[in-house]
């Protein structure tokens, strides 16, 4: 569903697919507040949590990004942290 919404804004720009696309992201970063609160329920719940982290960060910086069509250097430099993050979380 995510995936055809992103296609379906970047090949013809429609207005509803970004409206979804944003409540999307807006439904992962309440999920992390969400998460929170469960995460010392159990121990595997905590080792996931920087993936969480990382999903809302990145979440965020899209959401500020479709709001204001704008990238800015700030936005770009967030992405390449949350990338690297991700990255040396799986490692």
């Amino acid at each position: 569903m995510f995936n055809n919404l992103v296609n379906s804004y970047i090949t013809t720009n429609n207005k509803e697919s970004k409206k979804k696309i944003v409540a999307l992201l807006q439904v992962w970063v309440s999920n992390h507040q969400l998460f929170m609160e469960i995460k010392n329920t159990n121990h595997i719940l905590k080792s996931v949590e920087p993936l969480s982290l990382n999903l809302t960060d990145i979440s965020k910086t899209l959401i500020s990004i479709l709001e204001t069509e704008n990238i800015k250097t700030s936005n770009g430099q967030n992405i390449v942290f949350q990338f690297l993050r991700i990255k040396e979380s799986r490692c």
